[in-house]
């Protein structure tokens, strides 16, 4: 799918990046190590040394030793050792907190380098406190995604559906909000982009996308059929993205490539018909650059 496609390409864009910048002596190659490493009595984190008295490592993110926790490479000595556990990559907690870690990257240094954020979690109550996977973490009062509270109908009941969606026995959400009229018994994801339930299809973006949140696609659930990424139809009309294209034949629909499509009357870009074009003629040259940005 396109925005499969798209990531792919990023991440060995980023790859090649790194590749020369080792090549040229930028950054050095131990940093492409990942995790806690041993060796000769020392321990070290992507190439940092790190360790102390009674060093232990709890998972791939966290460790401790006598005075001190680390997430990765970052020492937080406000944890209380003793009692200090990780639940996951990113969750952790001791007997007095609940603890949510991270890695970002910002500005000119974005491919060079990671910086680890760690945000003690606000009234989390530690005795109960678990990861339930995904970014999610619950205790006896409320559940939590990426660290942030948020209220939910049955705490008792909350499970991961896939990837961002969660459910109690009442209710499914989305991160931190209820989807909406949701049905919780048939809710599943169909695609990276799209999920459904017995009555509906939804459209789920990330953050850093146009369409980012999740949105009811107004279609036809019974005859509702997945096309080339960003289109879909159903018996009676053509979407894209979770937006009608007005007028669109569904029956003679057909998507071009580069967000154009046709139907037997009209080019579309996106929603909109591109004037003048001829669908019995229009194609895209096979080693044009990106036709989207010039129209």
């Amino acid at each position: 799918m396109k925005d499969s496609n798209i990531v792919i390409g990023f991440k060995v864009m980023r790859w090649v990046f790194r590749t020369i910048l080792m090549i040229l002596g930028v950054i050095p190659f131990s940093r492409c190590s990942s995790g806690y490493k041993q060796k000769d009595g020392k321990v070290t984190f992507n190439g940092k040394e790190i360790g102390g008295k009674g060093f232990i490592v709890l998972n791939e993110s966290f460790a401790k030793n006598d005075t001190t926790v680390y997430y990765k490479e970052r020492a937080f000595e406000y944890a209380d050792v003793a009692t200090f556990v990780a639940l996951d990559e990113h969750y952790a907690k001791d007997k007095d907190k609940a603890y949510y870690c991270d890695e970002y990257r910002e500005g000119q240094s974005y491919y060079l380098t990671k910086k680890q954020t760690i945000v003690t979690i606000d009234n989390a109550m530690p005795a109960s406190f678990e990861s339930i996977q995904n970014d999610y973490a619950r205790d006896g009062r409320q559940a939590y995604y990426k660290g942030i509270a948020f209220a939910v109908k049955d705490v008792a009941s909350l499970s991961v559906i896939e990837g961002r969606f969660l459910k109690d026995k009442y209710q499914v959400y989305f991160e931190k909000k209820p989807v909406k009229n949701a049905d919780v018994n048939s809710f599943r994801i169909l695609s990276s982009n799209y999920a459904s339930d017995t009555n509906r299809i939804y459209y789920y973006g990330f953050h850093n996308d146009r369409y980012n949140g999740i949105h009811e696609v107004p279609c036809n659930r019974a005859t509702f059929t997945l096309l080339e990424y960003p289109y879909s139809k159903d018996d009676r009309a053509v979407f894209y993205i979770y937006t009608t294209i007005k007028g669109a034949d569904a029956n003679s629909f057909t998507v071009i490539g580069d967000e154009f499509s046709k139907d037997k009357h009209h080019v579309y870009k996106g929603t909109k018909i591109l004037k003048g074009a001829e669908p019995a003629t229009f194609k895209i040259p096979p080693q044009a650059d990106s036709l989207s940005d010039h129209f």
